[in-house]
């Protein structure tokens, strides 16, 4: 059987969709019944671990006609049986069965955050995934309820594939050098990774630094995505914690590590998720999560994180608590520990050939 995947999302500067299909793919034990076909746009890059035949169809064409003219007509040509995409959208023109994976629904409940072109174009792909997709895949039940409420499809259509992380092993005295390395072995280092969107509120991060001990440090990593755009290092420095905060749009796989394994706790707020992966990846370091509540969030991570609210003074209240409470910090720790152990990446790919195998001998 021929399965085509569309690896657009592995190009260039990967961010977590790309993450999920990576470790998806990394994770994938092929059987000899199934020949891969990993589908890009202007780019093969690097495949480590990742199996099947990489295919260029280099095109400037926009993604939507890429997608629905060249893409479709090679899924044709090359006679695939199923095809996968890691972000919500069909092809209608394709005959094969259809599976996608639909993370969140931001661009219908919060209009705002989205330029008016791109707010349309993943409306349209979400509905297409409705309405074509032989199966939708999803990331925490909260994804799943929105999509059942939003597009009245069966429930028996969406399959719960829940996010995986890697363990790793803790090494303290790693960790020291490190922070010697990079200048925080006289500081308490604070982290945030990941896309910076509106709903994120780095603006309320920055203003709880104010009431921080001046030793606390602030590491923001990812890329400056929000809509209307945020000046955050303005924003640093109207509250005079600017010196104290280190900006990087970008941070290749060994410094996002490195971030990873020196920080003392983890910061992640925001008004909606569909799941919320980076502190998952925190925990697996050994690091604490302070994280805010949202439908989706409450339900990965009860027990295991410490909830706050949305503003300066509770999010500066809930990081002192995990700076300086080592009772506290041990039992986040070690229930982030294992919440780790129980998020496989293996598992989630076994869930979806098992999937894809079920879906192609129904049809058969």
């Amino acid at each position: 059987m021929i399965i085509g995947i569309d690896g657009r999302e592995l190009e260039g500067k990967p961010t977590g969709v790309g993450s999920y299909l990576r470790n998806i793919l990394q994770n994938m034990e092929v059987t000899a019944n199934f020949r891969l076909l990993i589908f890009f746009k202007n780019e093969i890059p690097a495949l480590h671990r990742i199996p099947g035949e990489a295919i260029l169809l280099k095109s400037n064409k926009r993604n939507f006609f890429w997608q629905n003219g060249i893409l479709a007509d090679e899924l044709q040509k090359q006679k695939a049986d199923l095809f996968f995409t890691p972000i919500a959208t069909a092809i209608p023109s394709f005959k094969g069965i259809q599976t996608a994976a639909i993370h969140d629904l931001s661009y219908f409940n919060y209009p705002e955050w989205f330029r008016f072109r791109e707010r349309m174009m993943r409306r349209i792909g979400a509905k297409r995934a409705a309405q074509r997709a032989n199966r939708i895949y999803v990331i925490s039940n909260h994804v799943r309820d929105e999509i059942l409420k939003r597009f009245s499809i069966p429930g028996d259509r969406i399959l719960l594939t829940p996010v995986g992380i890697e363990e790793r092993k803790i090494d303290i005295q790693q960790r020291t050098m490190l922070r010697q390395s990079y200048g925080y072995d006289q500081t308490k280092l604070l982290l945030y990774v990941g896309s910076i969107f509106q709903r994120r509120h780095l603006p309320v991060v920055i203003q709880a630094m104010k009431t921080l001990d001046e030793n606390v440090k602030l590491a923001v990593i990812g890329e400056n995505r929000t809509f209307p755009r945020l000046d955050l290092e303005k924003i640093a420095e109207e509250n005079g914690v600017r010196p104290r905060i280190t900006f990087l749009e970008y941070a290749n796989p060994k410094v996002l590590q490195d971030y990873y394994a020196m920080a003392d706790a983890f910061i992640y707020l925001s008004t909606y998720e569909g799941f919320g992966i980076p502190p998952l990846e925190a925990m697996s370091y050994g690091v604490p999560a302070v994280i805010s509540q949202t439908p989706a969030m409450d339900e990965v991570y009860q027990g295991c994180a410490e909830f706050v609210e949305i503003q300066p003074d509770s999010v500066a209240a809930g990081l002192r608590r995990v700076l300086t409470d080592q009772k506290l910090r041990e039992r986040l720790i070690q229930e982030g520990l294992q919440k780790v152990k129980r998020s496989n990446w293996r598992d989630t790919a076994a869930l979806i050939i098992q999937d894809w195998e079920h879906l192609l001998a129904a049809r058969s």
